[in-house]
This record gives structure tokens, sequence and C-alpha cells, in this order.
């Protein structure tokens, strides 16, 4: 009992760092013009990241990984690939397109590219993650 508590804890964390690499990548070096350019002078630099600001983004890859665990796993273990590959498109498409519809709806800075690129990129990266998840599960 001990061992797979502990080893589930383990696949639990692996999948949090994948997350994490996968989106500060994202963020960081293959969007990182493109935010510069929709987010302007609103984009926190790297350099006045604090504790808080670690633990909030920290957070949002916990509640990712832990979303798709409490509900998309029990589909994922019995269905194909193909219907897996759906499942995080969808996932992707409801959390990003939460966060990037409200953006759109509130912010002043936001536009239909930035609305775009941040529901793909959801889409994308949840279809890894479910697919991930899929295979070590």
């Amino acid at each position: 009992m001990r061992m797979t508590f502990l080893y589930a804890g383990i696949r639990f964390l692996a999948l949090c760092c994948v997350a994490a690499t996968v989106e500060l990548v994202w963020i960081g070096v293959v969007a990182s013009d493109f935010y510069k350019t929709n987010y302007g002078p609103l984009m926190r630099p790297a350099t006045q990241m604090g504790a808080l600001h670690w633990f909030a983004a920290v957070a949002v890859w916990v509640l990712v990984v832990s979303g798709q665990l409490v509900f998309l796993l029990p589909y994922l273990k019995r269905c194909s690939w193909i219907t897996s590959c759906m499942y995080g498109l969808f996932w992707g498409l409801i959390t990003y397109g939460i966060y990037a519809c409200t953006n759109f709806a509130v912010m002043a800075h936001s536009n239909i590219s930035l609305l775009t690129v941040d529901i793909v990129w959801g889409c994308m990266f949840n279809l890894g993650l479910a697919l991930l998840i899929k295979y070590l599960y």
C-alpha cells in the first residue's frame, strides 16, 4: 500500500514537472515575443517573480494536472488513443477557453489573436498531457 501511494505521488509530481517545463518553454521561448507584443507592460519581468508569483504559477500546473486526473483519467483508461486526444482537446478548450474568453471580455489589451493563440495552445497542451496520463496510468 505504501509503495502504491508513493508511486502515485511520484507520477503526479512528474506530470506537474512536465506540465511546468512545457508551459515555461512555450511562454518563455517559443511564444515569448508574441506574448511580449500582446501583453506589453502588463507582463511581469522574470527578475520580478517573487515567491508568491511562483506559488501561483505552480498552483496552475498542479490544478491542470489534478483536473485531468480527476475528470479525465476514468475515461482515458478505457478509451482509444484517438478518443483520448479528443478528451484532452476538449479539456483544454474548457480550461484555457475560460481564461482566454474572460481576458478578451474584460481586459482592454486583449485581442482576437491572443484569444485564438491561448485557446489553441491550451488545447494542444492538454491533448499532450492527456496522452501522457493515458500512457502512465
